[in-house]
């Protein structure tokens, strides 16, 4: 974990799992390393789940999927990453930790993120696969959450001057073949 947090300049980890891995976490944290745990769809974890559907739908899964957060927590995990659990779930773990939860999973609007706040009780949401070419996806949810209202739809020139901005940033902090390479997304 630390030869990672040196070659990748990373803030944190982001470790897929609870109860099973939590000797991990405790080391990992002694040594000073931030970690932020993922509960519920794990996607590093596809082959040991084989699908990706929505986790924790039995009871069972569920209390499972509470104690491990609860672990988590205290553990010292600054924060747990929710994907594609039932709501209700959700909403149960975001009243029983005392550490921010992050929804994730398929938002892709500002509408999307709206529900995950206001029916899944999570402090804040990640957005991923959403951003391939919509990077003003965050202008358009922080607006909408802001005022109920959607932006129009950016223009064309609009468009391309944000790219190019973006090429020239990736440009300026990976340098040219990996700026280039990544933008191509």
């Amino acid at each position: 974990a630390i030869k990672i947090m040196k070659i990748t300049h990373a803030d944190a980890l982001k470790l897929e799992g609870g109860v099973e891995i939590i000797d991990a976490v405790r080391k990992i944290l002694a040594a000073g390393i931030p970690i932020m745990g993922h509960l519920g769809l794990m996607p590093q974890s596809i082959n040991k789940y084989g699908t990706y559907n929505v986790r924790a739908k039995q009871q069972d899964e569920a209390e499972k999927l509470i104690a491990d957060a609860k672990a988590l927590e205290e553990a010292g995990c600054f924060a747990i990453v929710l994907e594609k659990i039932p709501a209700t779930l959700a909403k149960r773990v975001a009243q029983e930790v005392h550490i921010p939860i992050i929804g994730n999973g398929d938002i892709n609007s500002p509408q999307k993120a709206k529900e995950y706040f206001d029916r899944y009780g999570v402090d804040a949401i990640m957005i991923g696969r959403a951003t391939y070419g919509h990077p003003w996806i965050f202008k358009e949810i922080k607006h909408y959450l802001r005022t109920g209202e959607l932006l129009p739809q950016m223009s064309v020139n609009d468009r391309v001057a944000l790219a190019k901005r973006h090429l020239a940033k990736s440009i300026e902090i990976k340098g040219d073949r990996v700026g280039i390479l990544e933008m191509r997304r």
